[in-house]
């Protein structure tokens, strides 16, 4: 596989002996990164987090009788709460929001913090942290300090906006600032987009990888044949 192709296969290749243990699917939608990832790590445990009624019943009946994942109807933020959600069936685009505004469908959803969780739940290291809340990932992140000073988790996949024209996500810069400022470095550029909404030929979203430095620091990968 040529490279950011996949992070499971970088990271497999890259650092063959590296042990996945606990891996967080926030913003799961209806399970389809979970239900992969259950399949690339059979021993993995794996914590599936969607905040939307519609969603999460999907999410439940399409992982019924994978053992490896645990669901919860829940979204994170920053701080504990409630807060408002723009929904959209059981797509991906739901969002969270401050308010609610006119012409929209709106739940009330709990909200936590991924320090708060692990503290109530005993958990102490994450190995894949994946989000995707539909620009709401560096909030995420914020609630997370505890975490991510600690060094307690190791990979962090979140989706990034690639260009300046794109408010709807955070964007690659603030999010690698926040990152960079916390311990962590670009690990690879994954499933990028291009400007769909205005018809643009360059790149609208992307999923970006950080790996915790402390980890990167203990590994080097191999010069590829080309370069």
């Amino acid at each position: 596989m040529p490279f950011a192709y996949h992070p499971f296969e970088d990271i497999k290749t890259i650092l063959p002996d590296y042990d996945f243990q606990t891996i967080f699917d926030i913003g799961a939608n209806v399970g389809l990164f979970s239900i992969e990832s259950s399949k690339n790590f059979p021993n993995v445990t794996i914590h599936s987090f969607e905040p939307s009624s519609k969603s999460y019943k999907t999410l439940k009946n399409n992982t019924l009788g994978i053992s490896l994942i645990n669901c919860h109807q829940l979204a994170f933020a920053n701080e504990i709460g409630e807060l408002t959600m723009n929904v959209n069936g059981d797509t991906t685009m739901n969002k969270l929001q401050k308010e609610e505004k006119d012409g929209g469908m709106y739940e009330k959803v709990k909200v936590e913090t991924l320090d708060s969780f692990c503290e109530t739940n005993s958990i102490n290291h994450i190995s894949f942290l994946k989000i995707d809340t539909e620009g709401f990932d560096l909030e995420v992140l914020k609630g997370s300090l505890y975490m991510l000073k600690n060094k307690q988790v190791d990979f962090i996949q979140t989706e990034v906006g690639m260009n300046l024209l794109n408010n709807y996500h955070v964007s690659l810069e603030k999010t690698k600032s926040f990152l960079e400022d916390n311990g962590y470095v670009l690990f690879g550029i994954y499933h990028q987009v291009q400007e769909w909404i205005e018809k643009k030929p360059y790149l609208r979203v992307a999923d970006a990888v950080f790996i915790k430095k402390s980890l990167a620091d203990t590994f080097a990968p191999v010069k590829p044949s080309w370069y």
